[in-house]
């Protein structure tokens, strides 16, 4: 019902059209209620597991249940304001919490929508509540203790955001980003394909995805055909320079970052502006030409920092050994994204053993983030933690176990002192070969079996008496529960 005013915000703040708008935002948002919802029900019911011997009669399970009042804070990002503010939340919700979302100040547009329709739509603010707050306010928040805190954004403020959660011991989930690699195996076919794909996974949302492509390393053998390739996706994606539908970046100075770092390597020997530049970039209305930077130096701020912006690194490599070695000697570690693209399986293999990241995609870019049944989360200094589907059920939950005990027998009084003579063989063979209570759906059945069993076992002398009690008391429940039935 609030589409057009939903991408009219994204469009104010980032430039977004109302197709990429609608597209990478509220469908999503729209896809992960309907996915979570049908699936609720399933998702909370109690997970029975076997019970140990020494533990019967008896039957255990595990039960999602809720975290920690006040409930669950989430800290929105500039990027994707929409998508990764509400679908944290949903997941929270979910599981049962309350949820405090503190929207990005960078897009303030969208966050004034935000918290005006959520005011609107949601009679309970102690179920979902919108703060609008600058730096200080979110401060303050972080000095609270929460059920949970999850964190979408840069790599510097996560740092920030783990130390004040630590010093109040709330769990939290930072998905952070880092520099994603992306590699080209020269087992590859249709390049064209190949240069419009990268050229997407560069260019969404104007490269302001945290999974986004951040370097490209080509084996040689294919290099010059993709690189024009790549050269010619670009002119066919956005015809027009800043009249196409590329995005915006969500400040002005993030503008002039792009366009520093371009200018750095514009004055370098041996680096070479495939397309786009410094000079088509108009930072003071957010625009940055879609670029290709061929053999930047490692030393400068584009192969050191992570770029989030439209402008791709590239390398050509000689062999998928030179660009797995250069990816673990000289660049950051454990990124949020690996991209390989190739045909050999014994190649996309080496590079998933080889190099830890928080998802792998195969022949293509970002489009893992758009499926609700895999999770989204870092690994190392690209986060922690992880949601989206079930995964948000699971982050948000807290998985309590319980063991239900009978009232009818302790296995002839086994696990209690004294344990001389022949009742301590016999706990040394159950405890050694009797092996666990299975899961049944009835939980009566072990109150009958397993007394049956020690009676015809155990020797006379191991009190039989209360076997037999327990065998009637079992009896008296079996009935009670065929009645209830």
């Amino acid at each position: 019902d609030n589409r057009m005013e939903i991408c009219e915000a994204l469009k104010q703040d980032l430039g977004k059209g109302p197709v990429e708008a609608w597209l990478t935002e509220p469908s999503i948002v729209s896809d992960e209620i309907d996915f979570i919802l049908h699936r609720l029900r399933r998702w909370m019911a109690p997970n029975r597991v076997s019970t140990p011997v020494h533990s019967a009669i008896g039957f255990s399970q595990t039960r999602k249940v809720p975290l920690l009042e006040p409930g669950v804070l989430v800290i929105g990002p500039s990027n994707y304001p929409i998508l990764l503010t509400i679908a944290p939340a949903v997941g929270a919700i979910a599981a049962g919490n309350p949820v405090v979302i503190k929207p990005s100040d960078v897009t303030p547009v969208t966050a004034k929508l935000l918290k005006r329709l959520v005011d609107e739509t949601v009679n309970d603010p102690g179920v979902l509540q919108v703060v609008l707050t600058d730096v200080d306010g979110t401060t303050q928040l972080l000095k609270q203790q929460w059920g949970k805190v999850c964190f979408t954004g840069s790599t510097r403020v996560g740092r920030i955001v783990a130390e004040a959660t630590a010093k109040t011991l709330t769990p939290s989930i930072l998905e952070l980003g880092g520099k994603a690699p992306l590699y080209v195996d020269n087992h590859i076919y249709n390049l064209h394909l190949v240069a419009h794909r990268l050229i997407f996974g560069k260019t969404l949302n104007a490269g302001q995805t945290c999974v986004a492509i951040d370097y490209v390393l080509i084996h040689e053998d294919i290099a010059e055909k993709l690189l024009e390739l790549m050269k010619k996706a670009v002119e066919v994606q956005f015809p027009g320079g800043p009249n196409s539908e590329l995005g915006r970046m969500a400040r002005v100075s993030h503008a002039q970052r792009q366009v520093e770092m371009l200018e750095e390597v514009e004055q370098c020997d041996g680096t070479e502006i495939l397309c786009g530049g410094s000079k088509q970039c108009i930072p003071d209305q957010r625009y940055i030409a879609p670029t290709v930077v061929l053999n930047p130096p490692l030393n400068s701020r584009l192969m050191t920092e992570e770029i989030f912006g439209p402008v791709m690194a590239v390398r050509i490599v000689k062999s998928r050994e030179d660009a797995k070695q250069f990816i673990l000697n000289n660049m950051p570690k454990s990124p949020l994204a690996l991209y390989v693209f190739t045909t050999s399986n014994a190649c996309y293999e080496d590079f998933v053993k080889s190099i830890p990241s928080g998802c792998v995609c195969r022949n293509d870019s970002i489009v893992q983030f758009g499926n609700n049944k895999l999770p989204v989360g870092g690994i190392g200094t690209s986060g922690w933690g992880n949601h989206r589907g079930k995964y948000s059920f699971h982050s948000f939950s807290h998985e309590r176990n319980e063991l239900h005990r009978f009232l009818l027998t302790d296995l002839g009084l086994l696990r209690y002192h004294p344990f001389a003579g022949i009742k301590e063989r016999i706990v040394e063979f159950v405890l050694r070969f009797v092996f666990d209570t299975p899961v049944l759906h009835l939980r009566w059945w072990p109150a009958i079996a397993i007394p049956i069993l020690l009676w015809v076992v155990l020797p006379d002398h191991i009190l039989k008496g209360a076997i037999l009690d327990g065998i009637a008391t079992a009896l008296e429940q079996t009935a009670q529960w065929f009645r209830n039935s």
